[in-house]
């Protein structure tokens, strides 16, 4: 039988605030200060200390007990995380459910649409309809049928045709009779929307423009603008403006004013083309013409949607290097979610107005990153536009509590490796069974002397002038060389050249005030530092400026890590007095939760008609995806408290309760934590600050606040394989990248062009694979010895869910991140 003492806090059975038992701010200092007594007698490492720091304390069970000589001990699974980036793969999940992966780098060759491509192959060299097309126009074509039989009856001096050849010639004339068709449904659209007179005064327009094109060296003549009759309806106003531009050959230019009329009127007689300025007229114009740029429309909307594939790289790194190399914005460029650096992620990405090609093009000159998978949407991306992420980590040198009786002297390293393998299948189907608790993770947080919510407190209480000088922070000692630093440091406190660099530019600013000595020596990815100094060498004393250089992604995060600094903290005062029952005054997500609501009567049944027509019968019509006037900033989540019944009836669980980050536009649980948020926040380390008082004067400074789930889980389809490896195979990958498995493939398609078609079978065998995973070769070193275990684990979590948070619940804190020779203490 288990010690009572042992037990998790969700076994106590506490189901009100009005019960016996401490206050929530006696909670509160329980949850701040019973740290270190929970993790037992080990003293913690930097990364634990790191957590403890931002709240993450608790765990939702302590694992199963090992008895070991009459002791009593927790189970608990050690490992090295990301020694090397390639351990640790994430691909993106779109809200779809699909997971990104890149397919190739390569885009596909634009289609134009069978109308305009049989237009631009009938222009003459000025660029001109054909006579047969113009006749379209005026309503006189000839019929495909008499058109085909007047080809078939001249052959007199045409030579006899390959059937390859009858074959183009007759799939060309299909696409003829189908552009045709197409041509003529949009002189009829334009006839029943414009009405009769319209389109006759646009054909009498074309014809005098054609003239006027005729003589390249005369002036463009003088044409009235026709003005249409008004159309309201939005789709037909684009349809009409896609059909004079594709009938008319671009010749007439469409508009709408103000009041919703359509406005006709020439094209400019000479503008330049998108690849070089030729005029209208020129050779090379007609040679554009007969090859002509589809437009955004026709391409499939004004957004690129490309995969990111980025190799231990930031993403706003990978965006920057574009935008540089395209000479756009990087404001053109948006993505669902940042990715871990030291990682190998695949992720989607938008840019506005940027055609496949050029972005594409950027593959060659990019270094442990690509591009690929690209298609145009009518919409961009926006942050959280995500359903999750996909991760497969490769864990190294792992060992079990126990696992000295399993050891190398006493058994086999098959022994080992099996013990090992049921015990992480058995350590995954708890995380995804009882879960995880949802905290933030240190990435939330920032890597630099000052975290990053620190700079949020400053900003939240006003203080800018502090929040400059929190995020020009820096460790003295990191002034020393890397060498030296780390020579007289700790050993898990290791300073990187990037620390170096850093520290010693900010330095030189402060104490001299130059600002192109100092960003010469700042490493580039140090972007808001580098905004800091260059406006406050303008301006000494604009604090508040200096700040609103920092690009507004950055901005947000400072006070976002102050939310998650308070949420984290939250979780644990909750879960330190109710555990995982659910209690009266939690809080649910109100869009959750009909069918629960309506099974416990709290709601009625809707109509059957509901959906499709208001009280009065009236028919109601839902705006289109893209059409709502609501913007995303006034799209919150609500959510609601449970009452006494709801709590005990069963139909909510743990998985189902959130908390608030505070904000102006949330709402408190009753419960008692009300109280809590107020404490917390009003003390020192919650910066002083009043939870029911968020909103500034500055509008990235005032929150409106969110909800999250205490606790979650990894979905389903989890795996987990354990791999010996011996000492010499000590940095090879165990598992392949996208990027690798295309090369892989390109490779493979030129071997086997090279050998023809009679390749060995045994020499095309795919590479060893576990449950889903792709895994590469190891080579062990041969008398190197297979004395070592590997835990190779893939699992899906939801967006804003901590990959390293469902890693620490697994293994109760035993999984630490492999500290290289300078890359792990980042100055602290």
């Amino acid at each position: 039988m288990e010690d009572s003492s042992l037990l998790p806090p969700s076994k106590r059975q506490k189901t009100s605030p009005e019960e016996n038992g401490p206050t929530m701010a006696e909670i509160s200092m329980q949850a701040i200060t019973s740290d270190s007594k929970a993790e037992g007698q080990e003293k913690l490492n930097e990364d634990q200390l790191k957590e403890q720091a931002i709240g993450v304390k608790a765990f939702v069970s302590p694992g199963p007990l090992q008895v070991d000589s009459g002791s009593i001990s927790r189970y608990t699974f050690r490992g090295i995380l990301k020694k090397r980036y390639t351990d640790f793969l994430v691909n993106e999940i779109l809200l779809d459910g699909k997971v990104v992966r890149l397919q190739s780098t390569k885009p596909a060759k634009a289609q134009l649409p069978a109308q305009r491509q049989v237009l631009s192959s009938g222009d003459n060299e000025r660029g001109q309809p054909s006579p047969s097309e113009q006749e379209g126009i005026n309503g006189n074509s000839t019929s495909a049928h008499a058109q085909e039989e007047g080809d078939a009856t001249d052959t007199t001096n045409v030579p006899q045709e390959s059937s390859s050849t009858k074959a183009a010639v007759e799939e060309t004339r299909a696409a003829a009779v189908a552009s045709n068709e197409a041509s003529s449904q949009r002189i009829s659209f334009l006839q029943s929307s414009l009405g009769e007179q319209t389109a006759s005064e646009l054909v009498s327009l074309f014809d005098r423009i054609k003239a006027d094109d005729s003589n390249s060296r005369k002036p463009r003549e003088r044409f009235d603008t026709i003005k249409a009759t008004s159309v309201l309806d939005r789709a037909a106003r684009t349809e009409v403006h896609e059909s004079v531009r594709n009938v008319f050959s671009s010749r007439i230019e469409s508009s709408t004013d103000k009041d919703g009329f359509l406005l006709f009127s020439a094209a400019p007689k000479s503008r330049p083309n998108p690849s070089g300025g030729t005029a209208r007229g020129s050779r090379g114009y007609a040679q554009q013409q007969r090859n002509p740029k589809p437009s955004w429309s026709e391409l499939g909307g004004d957004y690129l949607h490309f995969s990111i594939y980025k190799e231990n790289k930031d993403t706003m790194e990978v965006i920057s290097y574009l935008s540089r190399q395209l000479r756009m914005n990087a404001k053109s460029f948006a993505f669902a979610g940042t990715k871990d650096k030291r990682a190998v992620t695949v992720q989607r990405a938008s840019v506005y107005r940027c055609e496949a090609e050029r972005l594409a093009g950027i593959n060659r000159t990019l270094r442990g990153s690509a591009v690929g998978d690209f298609k145009y949407e009518t919409q961009g991306l926006s942050l959280g536009d995500l359903g999750g992420n996909e991760f497969c980590i490769a864990l190294r040198d792992c060992s079990f509590t126990g696992d000295h009786e399993h050891g190398p002297k006493s058994q086999s390293i098959g022994a080992r490796r099996d013990y090992a393998q049921t015990m992480v299948t058995k350590a995954l189907s708890d995380l995804r069974e009882k879960g995880f608790l949802n905290y933030y993770g240190l990435q939330r947080f920032g890597t630099f002397a000052a975290r990053t919510d620190a700079v949020g407190i400053k900003l939240l209480q006003g203080d800018f002038q502090a929040a400059v000088d929190t995020i020009l922070d820096y460790n003295p000692d990191a002034l020393s060389t890397p060498d030296q630093a780390n020579e007289a440091s700790s050993n898990d406190r290791r300073i990187s050249s990037d620390d170096h660099a850093r520290a010693s530019a900010i330095n030189l600013f402060r104490n001299t005030g130059s600002s192109h000595q100092a960003l010469e020596k700042l490493p580039r990815k140090f972007s808001a530092e580098s905004n800091v100094i260059r406006h406050l060498s303008k301006s000494p004393r604009d604090f508040f400026g200096a700040l609103q250089m920092i690009p507004r992604n950055l901005r947000l995060m400072y006070v976002h890590a102050y939310q998650s600094l308070v949420w984290n903290n939250a979780v644990n005062a909750r879960w330190s007095a109710f555990g995982s029952c659910v209690v009266e005054g939690d809080l649910v997500l109100a869009h959750e939760h009909r069918d629960k609501e309506i099974e416990i009567g709290r709601l009625a049944k809707p109509a059957a008609a509901a959906a499709d027509a208001d009280t009065e019968g009236e028919a109601v019509v839902l705006p289109a995806a893209g059409d709502s006037a609501m913007s995303a900033d006034d799209a919150f989540e609500r959510a609601r408290p449970l009452s006494a019944s709801e709590a005990q009836s069963g139909a909510y669980s743990i998985f189902d309760i959130v908390l608030p980050l505070p904000g102006f536009d949330v709402l408190y649980p009753e419960n008692g934590l009300k109280d809590w948020y107020k404490d917390f926040m009003g003390s020192e380390e919650g910066g002083g600050l009043d939870p029911f008082d968020m909103r500034r004067k500055h509008r990235d400074f005032s929150l409106s606040g969110g909800y999250r789930k205490v606790v979650a889980r990894i979905g389903e389809g989890w795996s987990a394989e354990v791999r010996e490896y011996g000492r010499k195979g000590e940095d090879e990958q165990f598992v392949k990248t996208d990027l690798e498995r295309i090369r892989g493939a390109e490779k493979e398609k030129e071997r086997e062009k090279e050998e023809g078609d009679g390749v060995k079978a045994e020499e095309k065998e795919d590479v060893p694979q576990g449950e889903g995973v792709e895994t590469g070769e190891v080579d062990d070193g041969g008398d190197g010895g297979d004395d070592k275990l590997a835990v190779i684990l893939k699992f899906r979590l939801g967006a804003s869910q901590y990959a390293t948070m469902a890693l620490r619940e697994l293994s109760k804190g035993g999984i630490v991140a492999y500290k290289g020779e300078y890359s792990g203490g980042r100055g602290r």
